[in-house]
């Protein structure tokens, strides 16, 4: 969280943007400090615990615009994701983007798992390494040497503190 000397660099070379590439909790402080001192250009971040980063810079966060690797749950209108809305809410949690990569990452595994026999690791691995499917709209595949699944990148903005989506990259 000892993020005066990157501050410092940067209000002094005065970017027009700033990529951020780290845990939430570093990139709040650092978020919390530049606002401060009214230092605003476009802040930019890959997604790491954007619901934690929120929590943690508050009002600091707005206008952050943030890569995710999975869709936005809050207004996402893709199957997978109304799926796991719906089952989240019905077990009394609240969907978020990690949630969701983590959703959709248990569903790749159980499909993977039920066309691999014997179940080994080994087999397992090798079942990955040339999988694919449709996952409600989203589609996941895998080979030896890319290891992925998902080839989209959705862009977010924070705006008053929730995640709201500006489009998406293939």
């Amino acid at each position: 969280e000892d993020v005066e000397a990157a501050l410092e660099t940067l209000v002094k070379a005065n970017p027009e943007a700033v990529m951020l590439a780290c845990p939430y909790t570093p990139c709040a402080a650092f978020l919390k400090k530049a606002r401060a001192r009214g230092f605003s250009p476009l802040f930019l971040h890959l997604g790491v615990g954007t619901t934690a980063l929120i929590h943690e810079a508050g009002k600091a966060a707005d206008g952050l615009i943030v890569t995710q690797i999975v869709p936005n749950p809050s207004d996402s209108a893709l199957p997978i994701v109304k799926e796991f809305v719906s089952d989240m809410k019905a077990a009394g949690f609240t969907p978020d983007l990690v949630s969701l990569e983590s959703y959709l990452g248990a569903k790749v595994l159980v499909e993977a798992s039920k066309k691999t026999s014997p179940l080994t690791r080994e087999a397992l691995i090798s079942t990955l390494e040339k999988f694919s499917m449709e996952a409600g709209g989203l589609a996941v595949s895998f080979s030896p040497t890319d290891h992925q699944g998902l080839h989209q990148v959705f862009l977010t903005k924070i705006e008053n503190g929730k995640v709201v989506t500006i489009g998406n990259l293939k």
